[in-house]
């Protein structure tokens, strides 16, 4: 069967822990260019449903694919050589290195030369509003802009699908706009679709074209 370009899609996605079902029976579809969020109740299975699309976690039952390509089964780093990255609750950077230093590290797995790495990773730092500290390192950075460096890693595998995992958490107001400013225009500017997951309803409503709503791992 020929499935559907430039989609990531999720059909009849289940994982257990012993007799809980963290997901359950879950089906959606997420398309390049677009911006879908899911929403839910603590406990209601969005970051393990994340972390079964990363390939952290092994699904039970059902299967992930990309574009032709059945993914259910590759490890994180293969599904991130083929255009699926994210980001984490907890921010997850080299803090003895600089911000490019750290954006730079995450493309070394594109298939860039050295030369379009460097001017790749110059374009996200910039875009992504760290161009002013971009020599600074990880670890003298505030919250916001960890958060945003986090963001900046993903993007420089230069993927064809972002999943975000409460990219909000932890900002004021000021920083959430700041981010929802940033994320609004990545589908268009870089040709990727973005599934995210957070707790800001204001920013998720803005942001969002689609949203699922997951209670006890089901779509509601």
């Amino acid at each position: 069967m020929q499935l559907d370009p430039n989609i990531l899609q999720i059909k009849n996605l289940s994982k257990y822990f012993g007799g809980l079902a963290a997901v359950n029976n879950c089906s959606l579809k997420i398309k390049r260019g677009s911006i879908t969020g899911i929403i839910g109740p603590n406990g209601s299975g969005k970051t393990t449903l994340l972390n079964v699309l990363g390939g952290q976690l092994k699904s039970n039952e059902g299967s992930v694919t990309k574009d032709n390509l059945d993914i259910t089964i590759m490890p994180p780093r293969l599904r991130v050589k083929n255009g699926l990255a994210r980001s984490f609750q907890i921010v997850r950077t080299f803090d003895s290195l600089s911000v490019f230093e750290n954006v730079k590290s995450a493309s070394l797995i594109t298939n860039m030369n050295n030369i379009e790495k460097n001017n790749y990773c110059d374009e996200i730092i910039n875009y992504i509003g760290l161009n002013k500290i971009k020599n600074e390192l990880a670890n003298t950075l505030n919250f916001g802009d960890r958060r945003r460096l986090e963001i900046a890693r993903a993007m420089a595998t230069n993927p064809d699908f972002l999943l975000l995992d409460e990219p909000a958490a932890g900002m004021n107001d000021n920083e959430s706009e700041i981010l929802l400013n940033t994320l609004n225009v990545i589908p268009e500017k870089f040709k990727v679709g973005i599934l995210i997951i957070d707790h800001d309803m204001s920013l998720i409503m803005k942001l969002c074209h689609r949203l699922h709503v997951l209670e006890s791992g089901k779509t509601i």
